[in-house]
């Protein structure tokens, strides 16, 4: 799910064609730019779970980099604005962001000890600097995860005299993708006892904010969603529905099983019936699977069988932990990197970092 990185192509006079990387390029700017050094960072898991904060923080602080002062002479933060003190704690790689640092060693071959404030010219440096000081902030603590928690991190760590209330304002501005996909989307719904019938409805309620965050139509998006406990219990196919209200209202009335956890029995259905072409489901479009659950499956070993069978299919499965969850089994039935399709909601206010990566 995520995408390559950003090139600039110039042809030149005697027919070469030069590729010039613009996360590379210091003084590079502009959304493209900004979401291919997220990409970049997220997908080699240095910051897969930044909960948007990478984002959001490019566009506070300088619009992803076209206002005047990013640049500015003397300054050399980049689209990050990451200040020289605070990117000189970053070279320590100490504890909490050593595995970070390494990474960035072998995958990008940047020693980050013998990096430069100067180089945070360069976009995909001043990403860089932004996610090792966030982490080395967060220390073992989560990354704030909404954005008001993100505002109150920003203005304690970053900005000391900043408006919490204009971070937030702006980034819930921040420009949303722009182009149109084809996905068909089902929600796989853990119905079992372990879940209790208060995360139970709020996992149905989650499922109606994100269908109304997204276009639902036969050209884009279409959603399904099948409830699971021992068994397959009601399920909602792409072509039951025409309207969102009444796809809406079909999702809040799925009953909750309240008893084992066949995990597999309910990924395996999707696979047979959800994605399947005489239910609605289309031939070319993105197949991407949502599991809703705590994680305890009744036969793990079966769990990630049938996820693997899925995966090889080419479906994309995201992991959505809620309550009392088992972090390894979620991490064995998504897709890779985990970094990417694993999320743990501590609360469903987080819900806007899980729609972006699905739009993305």
């Amino acid at each position: 799910m995520t995408g390559p990185a950003v090139y600039l192509v110039l042809s030149v006079a005697v027919g070469v064609s030069l590729a010039a990387d613009l996360t590379l390029s210091p003084g590079a700017d502009g959304k493209i730019v900004v979401d291919a050094v997220i990409d970049r960072i997220r997908s080699k898991c240095i910051f897969g779970d930044d909960r948007l904060f990478l984002r959001r923080l490019a566009y506070v602080e300088t619009s992803d980099g076209e206002e005047s002062r990013t640049y500015r002479p003397g300054y050399n933060g980049g689209i990050w604005q990451i200040d020289e003190d605070k990117f000189n704690l970053t070279q320590s790689c100490s504890q909490y962001i050593r595995a970070q640092c390494d990474i960035i060693q072998s995958e990008f071959n940047i020693n980050w000890r013998n990096a430069t404030w100067e180089d945070l010219r360069k976009p995909l440096y001043s990403g860089l600097a932004a996610s090792l000081y966030i982490k080395y902030r967060s220390g073992s603590h989560d990354t704030p995860a909404n954005v008001t928690s993100q505002a109150t991190f920003w203005k304690r760590y970053m900005r000391s005299g900043g408006d919490t209330s204009a971070f937030t304002t702006k980034a819930r501005n921040l420009p949303g993708m722009d182009c149109k996909t084809e996905m068909d989307l089902a929600f796989i719904v853990d119905g079992s006892g372990s879940v209790s019938s208060t995360d139970y409805d709020r996992m149905l309620t989650f499922i109606n904010d994100v269908i109304d965050s997204l276009n639902i139509n036969e050209d884009e998006i279409q959603v399904s969603a099948l409830e699971f406990s021992t068994t397959v219990g009601d399920m909602i196919t792409f072509n039951s529905f025409t309207t969102k209200a009444a796809l809406k209202s079909s999702i809040l009335r799925m009953r909750k099983g309240n008893s084992g956890t066949a995990t597999h029995l309910a990924i395996q259905e999707a696979g047979d019936t959800l994605f399947n072409t005489s239910t609605g489901a289309r031939p070319n479009a993105k197949r991407v699977a949502i599991l809703l659950t705590d994680g305890a499956s009744s036969y793990r070993n079966y769990t990630v069988f049938a996820a693997q069978k899925a995966r090889d299919l080419g479906h994309v499965l995201l992991s959505v932990g809620v309550g009392s969850i088992n972090e390894v089994e979620l991490a064995s039935i998504a897709s890779k990197p985990n970094c990417t399709h694993v999320f743990v909601l501590n609360n469903f206010l987080e819900i806007d970092s899980l729609l972006y990566q699905l739009k993305e």
